[in-house]
């Protein structure tokens, strides 16, 4: 369906990025190889290779001119920080771009973003509304140095198969047409889950370290619980996010403030050395 979508040049209508994981020698780089071969006939332009955490470079954003698929073989495990620019890139939004050298112009992205990855990236402080521009697809069975490795299946599939492919790709953006949305696996919201608990680091904060109080007495200053979240951060490979931030992903974890006679606590109940 994703590849159908990219060949149609209507995968921004369905505000999806398809996000390969698994471990070197699971086969992303061949599906890769496949699926960019499809837009050899559009020229050598069709095709380009930018990372999310390259979407905060507009000379990089430039580059999506033109471009109707986005495939990056490594995406890495680097920080995504843009992440309202990663959505309208996603979806197709029209922005207004600043080059160097060059005028401010208008594009409005039409590609297909696909990326693959060893190691998912973090996206500190993400909306939930970013969690759902990504479709995970996990990759756990590796071939390479194995003997159901194929060395060039990619290159081989390409100089014989392409036609075949095609049409395994405008099956599924027929039927993508007719559902009106991906088919998505449980495997693919499993993994996409996982990737949220540990790339968001104010979730993985209050599942590791907070627990929920009924009783106002029992509750937390939210100053404190941010104090104890900046000094946990760190720990574990995060940068904290701002104040401002916190707060705010914190009622999307469910975590309220309530407030009684001047005081305002945060119902949870910080754990462990955290606790203040």
């Amino acid at each position: 369906e994703f590849a159908g979508a990219a060949l149609l040049g209507i995968a921004p209508q369905y505000q999806k990025a398809l996000v390969l994981h698994g471990d070197a020698g699971t086969g992303k780089s061949t599906f890769l190889t496949i699926l960019s071969a499809l837009f050899e006939p559009m020229g050598t332009g069709a095709v380009a290779s930018i990372e999310p955490q390259q979407f905060e470079d507009q000379n990089q954003i430039g580059r999506l001119v033109g471009v109707r698929l986005n495939a990056v073989h490594e995406m890495g495990g680097r920080t995504v920080v843009e992440i309202d620019r990663l959505k309208q890139i996603i979806d197709g939004t029209e922005m207004s771009i600043n080059v160097k050298y060059q005028p401010v112009f208008d594009v409005r992205p039409q590609a297909a973003h696909i990326f693959a990855t060893n190691d998912l990236p973090q996206i500190p402080g993400a909306h939930p509304s970013v969690w759902d521009r990504f479709m995970v697809l996990s990759l756990d069975r590796r071939f390479r140095d194995s003997s159901d490795q194929v060395v060039g299946l990619g290159g081989e599939i390409v100089a014989q198969e392409v036609p075949g492919v095609i049409a395994w790709a405008i099956r599924g953006a027929n039927r993508l047409l007719k559902a009106g949305t991906y088919t998505k696996p449980a495997s693919s919201q499993e993994a996409l889950e996982e990737w949220q608990r540990t790339a968001d680091s104010v979730g993985r904060f209050y599942m590791e370290c907070c627990e929920p109080v009924e009783d106002f007495k029992d509750g937390t200053a939210p100053q404190t619980v941010y104090n104890a979240y900046k000094g946990w951060a760190p720990k574990n490979g995060y940068v904290p996010v701002a104040g401002s931030t916190f707060g705010i992903r914190s009622k999307h974890q469910g975590f309220e403030d309530k407030k009684r006679q001047g005081l305002r606590k945060r119902m949870v109940r910080i754990l462990g050395p955290f606790r203040r």
